[in-house]
């Protein structure tokens, strides 16, 4: 596994899958050798731990999370609610004035709105019901609407900037 290069704060090591000449002036390698680490074995497997911890704590998954919930919103509910509008009803987009006067300003009432949907809004959770209120696309996961329930609370709380 070849980790890249982290632009991080001079004190950080750097990681990647060789170190490059200028740390190490008495390391002569020829273009058909693999570069080898030079300096104490403990100072390199600190330096490798770190680059892994730094690797695995970085938030990739809930960025994953965040950009499939954009995109999800995007496909499946900025028909209706682009930018955070409402095409159908002016009086109930989903800024945040209008979901506290319509008590959906909670991420677990955002979350049963989008589940079940409500007068003209379809619901799109998997177990929706009754089947006349619920989307005839496909179904959304119990994480799906998860996700879309913390992307519309936290879009609106920011103004749909």
């Amino acid at each position: 596994m070849v980790l890249s290069t982290i632009t991080r704060p001079a004190a950080w090591v750097r990681c990647s899958s060789s170190e490059s000449a200028s740390t190490s002036t008495s390391r002569k390698s020829t273009p058909s050798a693999p570069a080898r680490p030079t300096g104490n074995p403990i100072d390199i497997g600190a330096k490798l731990g770190l680059c892994l911890c730094l690797a695995l704590s970085t938030p990739t998954a809930a960025l994953a999370s965040e950009g499939a919930s954009e995109a999800l919103f995007e496909n499946k509910c900025a028909g209706c609610h682009a930018n955070g509008g409402n095409v159908l009803a002016a009086g109930k987009s989903l800024r945040l004035e209008d979901l506290q006067r319509n008590q959906v300003a909670e991420i677990n009432e955002i979350y049963s709105l989008v589940y079940s949907g409500k007068g003209k809004m379809p619901g799109f959770g998997k177990d929706c019901a009754p089947a006349g209120q619920c989307t005839f696309a496909a179904r959304l996961s119990d994480e799906e609407v998860s996700g879309l329930a913390e992307y519309v609370d936290q879009r609106a709380r920011d103004g749909w900037n």
